[in-house]
């Protein structure tokens, strides 16, 4: 329109492993229209156009985190949904400071102020892997290119009574991957996440899990899980196995 961009659709290439298989996979991700432009049918142009371009670069299918105000565009588009994913809230302190330095701007120390309540415990992304790795499941390979794309969202990895886990900071804490061998390791894991998440400032830690996964068999004996997002995808080139695809929310584009 005049030189001007009125839409966009983003897709972001992943390579993702099952058993001893690489495959290229592409996340669908952000998507916006001038509100002048809606109901003019280019999302789904835009959306096609990226599909196209996934399938010359490789790409087996496509997937995306859905929330609810996406998943109406899911289903018109006729993408298939894996089982979605769980989730459960870990109460830290009755009031949230954090609320109150978003209300008056102060943004940029959310995240630094997390990272600093778990300095000591803090190590390389190399050394995390994905709680996934080893399972039946089709899953996204944490290389070194993947960690340096999430750095610019600000998470952090740590680990504690040999759990590792993978943390950002928000208005809560957000856990967006852990690997554990044991389940007895946990607990205590989770518990000192908790204690310095209260000091921290957060009123409550989030945590995320694949649906069937070990960590999913473990929270649901002991806290209330709920449906979380939804896991859509959509097939490239008719040969894929999507439907083992499991994710964690730290896969998520905006993590």
């Amino acid at each position: 329109a005049g030189g001007r961009a009125v839409s966009f659709y983003g897709m972001i290439p992943m390579p993702a492993r099952r058993m001893d298989s690489t495959v290229l996979i592409a996340q669908s991700c952000d998507y916006m229209t001038l509100p002048e432009f809606k109901s003019m049918g280019l999302h789904r142009e835009l959306a096609g156009h990226a599909m196209e371009r996934a399938k010359e670069e490789g790409a087996s299918f496509a997937f995306a985190l859905m929330s609810d105000n996406s998943l109406a565009v899911g289903k018109k588009m006729g993408w298939d949904f894996n089982p979605p994913m769980q989730v459960t809230s870990l109460p830290a302190r009755k009031y949230s400071v954090r609320k109150a330095m978003y209300r008056f701007g102060l943004n940029s120390l959310l995240q630094d102020n997390a990272e600093a309540a778990f300095s000591d415990l803090l190590i390389e992304p190399s050394r995390f892997e994905n709680s996934l790795s080893g399972t039946q499941f089709l899953y996204i390979h944490y290389s070194d290119d993947f960690f340096r794309y999430k750095k610019a969202g600000g998470g952090f990895h740590i680990e504690v009574n040999g759990v590792k886990l993978w943390l950002k900071g928000g208005l809560q804490l957000h856990i967006g991957d852990l690997c554990f061998e044991h389940e007895d390791q946990l607990e205590p894991a989770l518990e000192e996440v908790r204690k310095r998440a209260a000091k921290a400032g957060f009123s409550e830690v989030i945590v995320q899990c694949n649906a069937q996964s070990p960590l999913e068999a473990y929270l649901s004996s002991r806290y209330a899980l709920r449906p979380s997002f939804d896991v859509a995808c959509s097939d490239i080139d008719g040969k894929s196995e999507m439907r083992f695809l499991r994710t964690n929310y730290g896969d998520f584009d905006t993590f």
